[in-house]
């Protein structure tokens, strides 16, 4: 499978379902079958060039997995910088890790985001049909 996920890539160089692949062989298999954290980083740079919010959480998935909290919260924080929708992911890390104080918090404020949000559109509330 390996050889293919590379070729495909080697075909579409914006096949990022392809570097996921890759990524979770890297992270899955044994080094001797070929497996590599080092590798499965440099294919997940790869991702942050054709999506930054998505490569950061690719990046801190292999963190979580070397148990590298500290540098796996970073690369979520970046994520969630990049793209508010990813901000779930974050909250469940801090879940995860039994920071919920921290899950809480990033919740309660994006609640807060949301409800300014609403008071600026007001017609976005608006849902009767005609």
């Amino acid at each position: 499978m390996k050889s293919a996920w590379e070729k495909a890539i080697a075909l579409d160089s914006k096949n990022i379902s392809s570097r996921e692949s890759l990524i979770e062989f890297y992270t899955q298999a044994p080094g001797f079958m070929g497996g590599s954290f080092e590798k499965a980083k440099e294919v997940a740079n790869q991702v942050i060039k054709l999506n930054v919010p998505l490569g950061h959480r690719l990046m801190g998935n292999i963190f979580v997995q070397e148990k590298n909290i500290p540098a796996a919260e970073k690369e979520y924080l970046l994520m969630a910088k990049a793209d508010v929708l990813f901000t779930p992911v974050l909250g469940t890390f801090y879940t995860n890790q039994q920071q919920y104080d921290k899950a809480f918090n990033l919740f309660e404020e994006a609640m807060k985001r949301a409800r300014r949000q609403l008071e600026l559109t007001p017609n976005a509330q608006d849902t009767t049909l005609l």
